[in-house]
């Protein structure tokens, strides 16, 4: 049955929550009927210490440490991460024992007397600056006048925001063409700076496709059909890395083929010998080949 005391609750509701805040947040929370406040809410699971969006409403206990405070972010946010409550004439300073290099993103903004305290960002949060850290960012308010530390731990969520790259753009090798199936011809590798596994695991692939050559799992590239000196004499290819959504680098593999002789041999490039080199033969996709080589 609808009471006098809820046309008060109401009448509080509408002056002291900002209006955006009414609408953006499913449980919201007013400092007091003059201050506006961000538009935060705790999360919907009541056994989750954190919050549910940013900037998290937070207090700031100068007696007793406040209980320790777990949020969680896509990587790249950029913004207020926490809008504290403060005891009034207290001086904060912000520490971050465990992470120094956490600092390099954060800043504390308050001043003795203020009512409220902020933690911002002085730049985009960036997971593979802190692999070390596992993702994490850890920071703590510290009262100035009791030594009380107050807690924080930021974990960034990764996404994929980097494409695998290749160590080197092209990668060169000179094969015998007695070299038997099977062997390996050159190893190439690329690496994808993403955080999560999910997102910085590559696989190889040789563009176009080739009966002559295969690619591995680990980059290995191997011969798998003998080769003739007097047919071609230089292979050009792609190998390309892709990630789990298809950001992908390549590289260049040019393989030279040397005249038989020997059990068959891989060597680098720069210690050719035999008769002059047959016709140049390319796998496709890249541009012919017009190179002159000396014996």
């Amino acid at each position: 049955m609808f009471q006098p005391r809820h046309v008060w609750i109401m009448l509080l509701m509408a002056f002291c929550f900002p209006k955006g805040c009414r609408r953006a947040c499913p449980k919201y929370t007013a400092v007091d009927c003059k201050t506006p406040m961000p538009c935060a809410y705790r999360s919907t699971n009541d056994s989750d210490s954190g919050w549910g969006a940013f900037p998290a409403h937070t207090s700031i206990d100068c007696k007793t440490p406040t209980p320790f405070i777990y949020v969680s972010t896509n990587e790249g946010y950029s913004g207020t991460l926490e809008y504290a409550e403060t005891p009034l004439k207290v001086s904060l300073t912000l520490e971050s024992p465990l992470c120094p290099v956490c600092l390099s993103f954060l800043d504390l903004r308050h001043s003795p007397g203020d009512a409220y305290a902020t933690v911002n960002t002085k730049k985009a949060l960036d997971a593979e600056a802190l692999r070390q850290y596992h993702g994490y960012i850890n920071y703590t308010v510290v009262c100035m006048n009791s030594g009380v530390r107050n807690s924080r731990t930021v974990k960034l969520k990764d996404i994929n925001d980097n494409a695998p790259e290749f160590e080197k753009d092209v990668y060169k090798v000179q094969v015998s063409e007695s070299l038997p199936e099977k062997s390996l011809v050159v190893q190439v590798k690329a690496t994808d700076a993403d955080l999560s596994p999910v997102y910085n695991t590559v696989t190889y692939s040789i563009e176009p496709e080739s009966d002559t050559f295969e690619v591995t799992s680990d980059g290995s590239v191997l011969l798998m059909k003998q080769l003739n000196y007097a047919v071609a004499s230089l292979y050009s290819f792609n190998v390309k890395a892709m990630d789990i959504d298809k950001l992908s680098g390549t590289t260049t593999v040019e393989v030279t083929v040397t005249a038989g002789g020997g059990g068959g041999e891989v060597t680098p490039p720069g210690s050719r010998a035999g008769p002059p080199l047959a016709p140049a033969r390319s796998l496709g996709l890249m541009m012919p080949i017009i190179v002159i080589l000396s014996v």
